[in-house]
């Protein structure tokens, strides 16, 4: 029984996102500001769209030209444009900042190969540590 519920209200939830996403929408902004834009598509769908006020600045601008388009292909086309991604919860829209991609530099080491002996101040070998060639580091044992 409980899991005949589970099944039931998840599935109730793909098919609510499944029709918020595809709501017919037809927008031509030119250049506007995404919170403007995100206004509009809110008269025309009725679906809410949540975001953090500091994460949209007024400065960021998206240019639509959608016609009798769905609401998840206007969508992805401000995702497109603007520094965010989005996803539905229950029966919002919840957009996000994107996370800044990290540039990977590629390191190149060098292999050395170190040979000798560890002393103490006064030249005493000190006991239990040797080379290990595996990690090209002294290690201790």
């Amino acid at each position: 029984m409980k899991l005949s519920l589970i099944l039931f209200f998840a599935f109730s939830l793909q098919l609510s996102a499944s029709v918020l996403l595809g709501q017919q929408v037809s927008i031509r902004t030119g250049e506007a500001s995404l919170k403007s834009v995100l206004e509009d598509l809110k008269e025309q769908t009725g679906t809410y769209f949540m975001y953090n006020e500091q994460d949209m600045d007024s400065s960021i601008l998206v240019d639509l030209d959608m016609k009798d388009a769905s609401l998840e292909e206007t969508l992805e086309e401000i995702c497109k444009q603007a520094p965010f991604t989005y996803e539905i919860i229950e029966d919002f829209v919840v957009f996000t900042k994107k996370a800044p991609t990290k540039l990977k530099k590629e390191v190149k080491q060098e292999k050395k190969e170190l040979n000798g002996t560890v002393t103490d101040e006064d030249g005493n070998t000190l006991p239990g540590i040797r080379s290990s060639k595996r990690y090209n580091k002294w290690c201790c044992y």
